[in-house]
């Protein structure tokens, strides 16, 4: 009896022991860039939090100098806040006003017998919008048209998919990174 108890305490000890050696994990914020990175975290929980509004870049412009490309109409912008960081780890994101609400691009319109597609491309320093018909003739004259162009870092862009925010939804992506008009 002696022995089984001696034997038990033992164990118990042991236990106790091995139990009080195993260093615990730190859990916090491993993104380096986010304002609560927790350098001595071990193991990201997901709580890392963004300054959205220094790295986020807007600008409103209505233009009517649309380019005849043959078959399309193009209009360049030339937009600075479009800078190598963001041509690489970021994005840009363009709305055109169609009566009181902004449309994402790239968007297409159906009518009887063609589509429209309004599309975007970006590089350092500016984007193009495309407007281009589905049957291959040149599309009706745009006209006057009113563009929000959005520009932010990769970071920003993450936090945007981790909240499950529609991009192609205007008010929402305002309300998210705080926009005023």
């Amino acid at each position: 009896m002696k022995t089984k108890f001696l034997t038990l305490i033992l164990i118990t000890l042991f236990a106790i022991t091995n139990q009080s050696c195993k260093k615990a994990v730190i859990e916090g914020c491993t993104d380096a860039t986010a304002t609560n990175y927790l350098k001595s975290a071990q193991k990201d929980d997901g709580s890392c939090k963004y300054d959205i509004d220094n790295t986020v870049h807007t600008s409103t412009l209505t233009t009517t100098d649309w380019n005849n490309g043959g078959t399309y109409y193009y209009i360049s912008f030339t937009w600075a806040e479009i800078t190598q960081d963001i041509v690489n780890n970021g994005t840009v994101l363009i709305y055109f006003q169609n009566g009181s609400y902004w449309v994402a691009l790239p968007s297409t319109f159906y009518f009887t017998g063609y589509s429209e597609t309004w599309s975007f491309g970006y590089k350092l320093g500016g984007a193009e919008v495309d407007v281009i018909d589905s049957d291959g003739t040149l599309p009706v004259y745009p006209g006057t048209v009113t563009f929000k162009l959005i520009a932010f870092s990769g970071n920003r862009n993450e936090e945007m998919e981790r909240n499950h925010i529609d991009k192609t939804n205007y008010e929402v992506v305002k309300k998210f990174l705080n926009l005023t008009d």
